[in-house]
């Protein structure tokens, strides 16, 4: 993970009082659940 999305995980972790582990899987769960497997990386 690059420093610009490192950071931002972490100040939305602090804002939700969740650890940042969490907070990562909360996220990655709802990007799953609106994108399902269609999403594909900008290049």
């Amino acid at each position: 993970m690059d420093e610009t999305c490192n950071s931002l995980l972490t100040q939305s972790s602090k804002k939700n009082e969740r650890p940042k582990r969490k907070e990562a899987a909360a996220r990655l769960k709802d990007h799953l659940l609106r994108f399902g497997g269609s999403w594909s990386e900008r290049k």
